[in-house]
């Protein structure tokens, strides 16, 4: 399960942007309100190294990124299944990420930002049962 502790880790070191709406407490971003912000700051280029969202935006991928590796490590220590298996030294880069959560359909995306993440880990890195 260290591996997934690998990409977790790669959220809480993401450099994105984005800007919009009231800040809603940490931890609490929905994918929708994630992928705005981050739209936003990547209109705002080089300024967006000043803007407050680009804060908040990195502690939400933080606190996401850290709430899954405790629950991928709650699972494994009560013998249930991990909910994605990336391959042992596995990195997945905050573009490829960013790509990864806007396949997520629009209509879709109203879930909080840690089952965002874990549908795309999920989808990207399935567990296939041993035989």
């Amino acid at each position: 399960m260290k591996t997934m502790g690998s990409v977790l880790g790669l959220l809480s070191v993401m450099v994105l942007a984005p800007a919009q709406a009231a800040t809603p407490p940490a931890g609490t971003m929905t994918v929708r309100t994630f992928l705005a912000k981050v739209a936003n700051l990547k209109g705002l280029g080089p300024l967006a190294l000043a803007s407050g969202d680009l804060g908040e935006v990195k502690e939400e991928a933080r606190i996401a990124g850290m709430a899954l590796k405790q629950e991928a490590d709650a699972r494994q220590a009560a013998g249930k299944p991990p909910l994605a298996c990336p391959p042992k030294g596995t990195k997945m880069g905050g573009g490829e990420f960013l790509t990864a959560l806007q396949s997520i359909p629009e209509a879709g995306r109203d879930i909080p930002l840690k089952q965002g993440f874990a549908l795309v880990l999920a989808k990207r890195y399935p567990c296939t049962k041993k035989s």
